[in-house]
């Protein structure tokens, strides 16, 4: 892991676990993972947020590698994320050195995304198909 994705990483844990005391035992999670592609093509350094629309309950947390693949990770450590209905945010991990060609993530993914997935009990590939028009 990165040390910027590391330091991504430990923010997120210790900002979830303040707001939502980790995902432990308290919540059922289901175990998500997918692919991300943009325009077909597997894609790398990326963040992938998995927000409840239940704001009682904690969000999730992921990065592909250079393949696209990714998986969640609740603030407690544990894998997956809560179950039910999330908004889905893909961005690009921020890097000291941006390297050329960078992608660049519409808004509709985003900030103002437009994504929502399930989460269900077991195991959920959720792979996320996006498009830059």
């Amino acid at each position: 892991m990165s040390a910027t994705r590391s330091f991504v990483w430990a923010v997120f844990c210790i900002g979830a676990a303040v707001s939502f005391g980790g995902c432990g035992s308290k919540f059922n999670l289901g175990e998500v993972t997918g692919i991300v592609t943009m325009d077909g093509t597997p894609t790398g350094g990326l963040q992938i947020l998995f927000e409840p629309l239940d704001k009682d309950q904690p969000s999730s947390l992921g990065f592909t590698q250079s393949d696209g693949r990714y998986e969640l990770r609740c603030s407690s450590g544990e894998m997956g994320a809560v179950l039910g209905q999330h908004i889905v945010r893909v961005t690009p991990v921020e890097r000291d050195d941006p390297e050329p060609g960078s992608v660049v993530i519409p808004h509709k993914y985003n900030n103002r995304s437009e994504l929502q997935r399930e989460v269900k009990s077991g195991q959920n590939t959720i792979n996320l198909e996006l498009t830059s028009k």
